[in-house]
């Protein structure tokens, strides 16, 4: 019989190890991102243990999962619930994930050097 799987199923990320000019609270918009993801368990409004794993296209690296949840943040200074977020203590930066967003009826428009993230009417 063969043992289920930990990874995320839908699991492609890219590794922000060398994100430069990303502060801790920022977040980031990766079009491969299929999980909202977070390395900073302080701002975990709700969370549950959920041993995974996650793969990074950009390293092709594993990176481990130790709780999955809900937080609140601030999005163009409008407080947001984000659901399923992945808690990933090798995380540099926070990523936000585009499908994610907009089966939230969230609209992104990107920009040649910046994304605009809003709520639809």
């Amino acid at each position: 019989m063969r043992q289920k799987s930990t990874r995320e199923t839908a699991g492609m990320a890219r590794a922000a190890f060398d994100s430069t000019g990303l502060g801790a609270n920022d977040w980031s918009v990766d079009s491969s991102a299929t999980s909202y993801m977070s390395h900073d368990k302080s701002i975990f409004i709700e969370y549950a243990n959920h041993n995974s794993t996650v793969g990074t296209a950009k390293n092709a690296i594993d990176l481990n999962v130790t709780e999955r949840g809900k937080l609140c943040s601030e999005i163009n200074r409008q407080s947001t619930t984000f659901e399923g977020v992945l808690h990933i203590l090798e995380r540099k930066a926070n990523l936000l994930s585009p499908r994610n967003l907009t089966s939230a009826g969230i609209s992104l428009i990107l920009g040649s050097k910046d994304v605009v993230i809003k709520r639809d009417e």
